[in-house]
């Protein structure tokens, strides 16, 4: 299987109004994307990670992945821990639900 992991690790795409100890909640760590990565090829997938953003989109149609493994959220509103998994949903993408 094609497999996008998506995370978000960039604090400057966070919105403004998030606390300093919350952007702790709200970012992955490196870590534990490279984990999620590696397991997913141990497995024989091919893997790609992407960081959250606008550009998200075009991406995910370029590389076609049969399945996301989402850790991302959007950016702005009261919805946002809902618009990443809409877009995919959208797109006709499947997910795997986070760890």
């Amino acid at each position: 299987m094609r497999i996008a992991v998506l995370y978000n690790m960039d604090a400057s795409q966070l919105p403004s109004d998030i606390t300093a100890h919350d952007r702790d909640y709200e970012l992955d760590h490196p870590q534990n994307v490279q984990a999620y990565v590696s397991a997913l090829e141990g497995t024989g997938h091919t893997v790609i990670a992407m960081e959250g953003g606008l550009d998200m989109i075009p991406r995910l149609l370029e590389f076609k992945p049969d399945l996301c493994f989402n850790t991302c959220e959007g950016y702005r509103g009261d919805s946002r821990e809902s618009q990443v998994p809409a877009m995919l949903e959208w797109l006709g993408i499947p997910t795997a639900p986070p760890p």
